[in-house]
């Protein structure tokens, strides 16, 4: 690092995943300048997705701010954007935020991009299996799964099982989230429609 001396050394981290962040944490005592970059503001909890997608949790639950997870540590500069270019030969990382365009030069980098869904050459899949790796995915999946619930009680019979004369409706159950349940099989349920309210059509 000759002629570099005058300066902390410069770490750019990209990505504020698990990754990202245990990497940006793991260098809090470290003599260095950290510059974080990711394309969202928050640091998204992916395996509570799901949570989100049935409506158990909001979805500022699982995605708290990143400068709000690293606000004592003084080390590392968080910045908003998408990075679109990395040049090794000049040590530099090229990104965009809405509206602005910077470079951040860098002496070692951190590449902690994080993933995304593939369906391996069938993308006609997404339509039927949608992704679950942000916020706006599980927001979609909360959505077809709670239309389709409403729609199914408030419009759906279901065939009786044989050698009854009668078709069941189903209904809403507020214990299972996104689980519908048939009269009197749902012995748990304290939901806040009365079992009474239970009715065959």
């Amino acid at each position: 690092m000759q002629g570099r001396t005058d300066r902390p050394h410069r770490v750019v981290i990209v990505g504020a995943g698990f990754g990202g962040l245990f990497a940006t944490k793991a260098l809090r005592r470290a003599p260095v300048e950290i510059t974080l970059i990711n394309s969202t503001a928050y640091h998204l909890f992916q395996p509570l997705l799901y949570q989100v997608a049935t409506g158990i949790l909001s979805e500022g639950e699982i995605a708290p701010p990143i400068r709000e997870v690293l606000r004592r540590q003084h080390n590392v500069d968080v910045r908003l954007g998408t990075v679109t270019g990395i040049d090794v030969d000049a040590r530099t990382v090229t990104a965009h935020a809405p509206g602005l365009d910077y470079t951040v030069e860098y002496d070692s980098l951190i590449v902690a991009a994080g993933a995304s869904q593939s369906y391996f050459g069938n993308e006609q899949f997404a339509d039927f299996a949608p992704g679950m790796k942000s916020i706006d995915d599980a927001l979609e999946l909360r959505a077809r799964i709670f239309g389709a619930t409403f729609r199914g009680s408030t419009s759906t019979s279901i065939p009786a099982r044989p050698g009854s004369s009668s078709s069941t409706r189903w209904t809403w159950c507020f214990r299972h989230s996104a689980t519908t349940c048939p009269p009197g099989r749902c012995n748990g349920c304290t939901s806040s429609v009365s079992r009474s309210s239970w009715r065959r059509r």
